[in-house]
């Protein structure tokens, strides 16, 4: 699916040009800016967005305080698994 090709791609670099992306994708960069808009509309529920950076390109950011959510939530359910491994050596 496209928008995860876009996704996947802003991830990978700093900041991509639009044009790049439509070259990338084989799409016009009327098509990018669509899917950009719709793409940023979900990020921005999830703790994230992607910011155009007038006349460089976009960019991927992600929000600190929703990705320190997240460690602290792996954190968490990882020490869970730890003590359930533990408690199913035992028995």
């Amino acid at each position: 699916m496209r928008i995860f090709d876009i996704l996947h791609l802003l991830a990978a670099q700093q900041i991509i040009k639009g044009e790049h992306l439509a070259n990338e994708l084989n799409v016009s960069t009327r098509t990018i800016r669509t899917d950009l808009k719709e793409l940023d509309t979900f990020l921005s529920e999830h703790g994230a967005t992607i910011k155009s950076l007038k006349g460089t390109g976009y960019k991927l950011e992600i929000w600190l305080k929703h990705y320190m959510s997240a460690v602290t939530r792996y954190k968490a359910t990882s020490k869970i698994c730890a003590k359930f491994l533990r408690l199913m050596d035992y028995h």
